[in-house]
């Protein structure tokens, strides 16, 4: 026999054995339980997924809804004649809104407090407007 003809029987018996090896039955019921766990890590692996899009999702719609009520406040404002053309600088966090910036009456605070406590949604004003004559 030369190295040839060994090299093919060699490779011949690895594939029967290989081949015989296939043979043997494998439980179903290991096989099922098997699967049950996969389909159950993925499963899990799912509900924390869909946990953490609703918690951005939730994170951005509140997010959009304190822009929305800032741009309501500073068109109200650009609406107002008195405080058309004044610096006061709007803020929103959590329906919460933050007036700051300067005015020259104490009245003119209070309309600019005013018009932000009355536009929808919003919870609460922190008026930081400093009057100055």
């Amino acid at each position: 026999m030369n190295s040839h003809e060994i090299k093919l029987l060699s490779l011949a018996m690895i594939l029967a054995f290989g081949v015989s090896a296939c043979d043997k039955p494998v439980s179903a019921e290991k096989t099922g339980a098997e699967v049950g766990q996969e389909v159950d890590k993925a499963s899990d692996k799912i509900d924390a997924a869909s946990e953490k899009l609703n918690i951005e999702t939730t994170k951005t719609r509140l997010a959009l809804e304190d822009s929305t009520m800032t741009a309501m406040i500073e068109t109200k404002f650009s609406d107002e004649p008195n405080l058309k053309s004044s610096d006061i600088s709007v803020k929103t966090f959590d329906s919460v809104v933050t007036l700051t910036g300067t005015l020259s009456s104490q009245d003119l605070s209070d309309e600019a407090q005013g018009i932000a406590q009355n536009t929808r949604a919003v919870k609460n004003v922190n008026n930081k407007i400093v009057v100055s004559n």
